[in-house]
């Protein structure tokens, strides 16, 4: 299986309502993108778009 990682691509916005930004890699490919109010929401948000997706090795998303 494939582990994915997480990285914060970006942060903006007023501090009392900042976005962040963030990326699922699944090996070396970009398996999905997301943002929300908090680093942990923008994780699930970019791993919710990569399960959405199929990911982005061959679909190698496993809900384990």
């Amino acid at each position: 299986g494939v582990t994915p990682r997480f990285r914060f691509v970006a942060a903006g916005g007023p501090a009392h309502a900042t976005t962040f930004i963030a990326t699922v890699l699944l090996g070396m490919a970009v398996g999905g993108l997301g943002s929300g109010h908090c680093t942990l929401g923008a994780a699930q948000a970019a791993a919710r778009a990569a399960w959405v997706s199929g990911g982005g090795v061959g679909g190698a998303v496993s809900a384990a």
